[in-house]
């Protein structure tokens, strides 16, 4: 299994170029960055799962609560 999470808040992500990631979220429909916390906790969910190997798994926004 892949994860593939969207702009995740990380430092490398706070030291890009402002206009860059600006750009970046709106290209990819993101309205904020995701939390470290909140990619963990849903690899956590998806480990649970039954989910079939060889599955790639995006994680967006729209997936958190």
């Amino acid at each position: 299994i892949a994860v593939a999470p969207a702009w995740v808040n990380t430092e490398i992500v706070k030291d890009m170029y402002p206009l860059f990631l600006e750009e970046e979220l709106r290209r990819t429909n993101q309205t904020r960055l995701l939390e470290p916390s909140e990619v963990a906790e849903r690899i956590f969910e998806i480990s649970k799962s039954d989910i079939k190997t060889g599955s790639i798994i995006r994680i967006g926004v729209e997936d958190n609560v």
